[in-house]
């Protein structure tokens, strides 16, 4: 029974799958930081979209206050 995975030429690392054509990385490490570096991005892109929720919903607060206080003026 011949391997499923051949080794990429110049790359130590790397094997080609010959059922799919598609090329693995065998480091776990890399594979390991890739992962991480993949989940903090997720976390820092759903921060920023958190605060830019946060400061739509400051504006609008500030425009009723602001609202509000022209009608006491009115007064």
């Amino acid at each position: 029974m011949t391997s499923r995975y051949m080794k990429v030429e110049g790359h130590s690392n790397l094997v080609r799958d010959k059922h799919t054509g598609a090329i693995l990385n065998t480091n776990r490490g890399e594979i390991a930081r890739s992962k991480l570096m993949k989940e903090t991005k997720r976390r820092e892109s759903e921060e920023l979209e958190n605060l830019s929720k946060e400061v739509e919903s400051l504006k609008s607060d500030i425009s009723d206050i602001k609202n509000l206080l022209i009608q006491i003026l009115r007064k």
